[in-house]
């Protein structure tokens, strides 16, 4: 409580291009510790009296944006407040009748599309490759782990399924309960304990 403040300010209005936004989800994220730091980064610091910025999905309920109505379901990174007056250019649509709006700030937002990102566009990766994950404990690395297990889509349809699952090596603080073994990375490792 001490290294924060609730401020109560007035509801913003919209410009010209810009839409109102009740963020109705916001993310915490690993990255924003590193914000908390005035030091170069990747992303700016936080500043001392500013709201924090993250990412939120919410509901447009004013628009001043061609194609955004009232009713659209958006994602941006003016998350930590509870209204947004977010720019069109700098929101995404989303569609909550395909996934719960939740859902974009995790497997359907950026650490989705990171994590296949990695796999298909940099890693390239082809049927019959073992994959390893140095970072499986984290937001991109548990889904990553989680992609790559995904049935192979070249394999041929008479191969049983488990024939055409991967082999996905993890490396983190995973598979150490149930629900963690449960997304079936073939083998795990702490890093804690590699070297020993």
């Amino acid at each position: 409580p001490e290294d924060f403040e609730l401020a109560e300010t007035p509801l913003p209005e919209p410009a010209d291009g810009e839409v109102l936004v009740r963020n109705a989800f916001i993310s915490v994220d690993p990255y924003m510790r590193g914000r908390m730091n005035d030091v170069k980064s990747y992303v700016p610091p936080f500043q001392i009296g500013e709201p924090l910025t993250g990412g939120a999905v919410g509901e447009v309920v004013a628009s001043r944006a061609e194609g955004i109505a009232e009713g659209d379901w958006v994602s941006h990174m003016h998350g930590w407040r509870e209204w947004a007056a977010v720019g069109a250019q700098r929101l995404q649509k989303v569609d909550v009748a395909v996934a719960a709006p939740e859902a974009y700030l995790g497997v359907l937002g950026i650490t989705g599309v990171t994590a296949w990102v990695g796999l298909f566009d940099i890693g390239a990766l082809r049927e019959g490759e073992t994959v390893f994950v140095s970072g499986a404990a984290g937001a991109v690395g548990s889904i990553a782990g989680q992609i790559a297990r995904l049935p192979a889509v070249d394999g041929r349809p008479d191969e049983p399924v488990e024939h055409r699952i991967r082999p996905v090596l993890a490396l983190g603080r995973c598979g150490e309960t149930e629900s963690e073994r449960a997304i079936a990375i073939s083998a795990a490792y702490r890093y804690t304990l590699l070297g020993r």
